[in-house]
This record gives structure tokens, C-alpha cells and sequence, in this order.
């Protein structure tokens, strides 16, 4: 997995014993090579974020509306996805 993530191992092992707070693009790359779904995505996301909000709470308001507004752009393209999903269906239909 370390690799998969661009991170040695024992930079990988820092990260996920929680004895350093990884950057989001470690998260991103451990998300993609795991494979979880778009809920545990956005999940993991906002823990991060949580975290990164409690070492910098200057920056804990901002970090929340960045992931707001990431989980309305999930939220839109699934929405999209869905409503080309139907149209497909009724053209069919129609055909």
C-alpha cells in the first residue's frame, strides 16, 4: 500500500497510527487504492478535515465549507448522472 501511496513504509505506518496527520492527497491516494465508495470517500474526507481544523483552528471554518462545497459537487454529479439515466431510459422508450 505504501507504495501505491507514494510513501515509504514507515511514512505510510506514521500516517495511519495517527502519530502524524497526513496530507489530504495520502487520504485521496489511500481512498483510491482501497476502493471504498463515494460515502466512505466523503467520510474520510471530513475526518480529515476535523483534524486538520483541530492542529489549525484559524483555518477550521474555511476547511468545513471546502468540504461542503465538495460534497454538493458529489452530490450535483451524482444527481446528473442519474437524470441522464433516466433520459437515456425515456429515449428508448420513445424509439
Amino acid at each position: 500500500m505504501a507504495s501505491g501511496a507514494a510513501l515509504s513504509a514507515s511514512a505510510l505506518s506514521k500516517n495511519l497510527s495517527g502519530e502524524r496527520l497526513p496530507h489530504r492527497s495520502t487520504i485521496e491516494a489511500i481512498i483510491q487504492l482501497c476502493g471504498v465508495s463515494e460515502e466512505v470517500r466523503a467520510l474520510s474526507l471530513r475526518l480529515h478535515t476535523a483534524a486538520l481544523g483541530e492542529v489549525h483552528p484559524a483555518f477550521a471554518e474555511r476547511l468545513v465549507m471546502a468540504d461542503a462545497y465538495e460534497e454538493i459537487v458529489l452530490l450535483y454529479n451524482r444527481l446528473q448522472a442519474r437524470l441522464e439515466d433516466v433520459l437515456g431510459e425515456q429515449r428508448r422508450r420513445q424509439a
